[in-house]
């Protein structure tokens, strides 16, 4: 009786500790805003996003605006949002960029990255 309690004990204390791992894993990720103007659609903006994304392991949406911009939402850890950011600066071959806006958001989950049409 005593060897399973103790074996109970060490489980609930190895799983509250990958909780907390887990928990502040969550917190060190963030999301933000990026909007890219330019010669950005019709050029695979999208498509070549979201495969950086996924290369990154960043979560998020990316869309064409009415305006001709692109809109990008994406979750991740600072480092993989920066090197995002700084890809989206150049974007696929055939893309002009002409700015790149990011603005810093409330965290969002999202399941995976998508091309949002």
């Amino acid at each position: 009786m005593v060897i399973i309690i103790v074996i109970c004990s060490l489980f609930m204390v190895a799983c509250t500790s990958n909780l907390s791992l887990l928990v502040n894993f969550q917190v060190m990720e963030q999301t933000i805003s990026i909007t890219v103007s330019g010669l950005v659609q019709g050029v695979y903006y999208r498509q070549s996003t979201r495969e950086k994304a996924l290369e990154l392991g960043i979560s998020g949406v990316v869309k064409n605006l009415p305006d001709g911009n692109v809109h990008i939402l994406a979750t991740g850890s600072a480092d993989q949002l920066n090197e995002l950011v700084h890809w989206c600066k150049q974007g696929p071959p055939h893309a002009k960029v002409k700015s790149v806006d990011v603005e810093d958001l409330e965290r969002q989950v999202f399941m995976s990255f998508v091309i949002q049409r």
